[in-house]
């Protein structure tokens, strides 16, 4: 793609360039292409989940697709040092479809690591009963009522977010939550603050 071609074109100016303000020149220049490459993909991400186009939707085993998201993401935890507390019911059960429910949960661990505090403890909680629940909650910088009633707006970040997030993460959920017939609730982890996201899909 054209933003890979200047991501490489940036990349060898900085294998040949030794000069320190030009390094840090080409560094910010390649943090930019990266959120640049991240917006982009969600981007299109979210316009080949057409509301307007229905499902095909099958009968999922959502704990295995929870592993397998989980192993895909896990480095991220890794890397900030994270802690996962997982309770994790197995043979959990939905109707739904595969892919989209791929993309919904990795957006879901990927905000849950990068903007919890390092070092830190991240917990996912998946039940089954009249109703599928699957919470995931870190602790992270207290968020206000009026950024809660905001975080799932399309291009919203909260004031001092930082990494290559586009705002796009958590509307991309919702949109998959919608077409799933999933009620999706966000709010602080706890009285001290943190954040928490909670998930209900229908039995199936």
């Amino acid at each position: 793609t054209p933003l890979a071609a200047i991501k490489t074109e940036v990349q060898l100016c900085q294998l040949q360039l030794g000069e320190e303000r030009g390094a840090v020149m080409l560094d910010r220049i390649a943090q930019r292409v990266d959120r640049a490459s991240h917006t982009v993909s969600q981007l299109l991400t979210l316009a080949r989940l057409d509301p307007e186009q229905p499902l095909a939707l099958r009968r999922l085993c959502l704990d295995s697709l929870l592993s397998e998201a989980l192993a895909d993401t896990a480095h991220l935890a890794d890397q900030r040092g994270l802690t996962l507390a997982l309770d994790a019911r197995e043979g959990v059960y939905i109707s739904g479809c595969e892919e989209s429910l791929a993309i919904l949960l990795r957006n879901l661990l990927i905000n849950a690591f990068r903007y919890a505090v390092a070092g830190t403890t991240v917990a996912i909680q998946l039940l089954a009963g009249e109703c599928v629940q699957l919470q995931i909650a870190n602790e992270c910088s207290p968020l206000s009522k009026q950024e809660f009633s905001r975080i799932c707006e399309r291009f919203y970040r909260a004031p001092g977010a930082v990494g290559q997030g586009s705002g796009l993460g958590l509307s991309i959920v919702a949109r998959v939550a919608r077409q799933h017939g999933a009620r999706l609730s966000v709010g602080p982890r706890d009285d001290h603050g943190g954040f928490r996201v909670s998930l209900e899909f229908p039995a199936p």
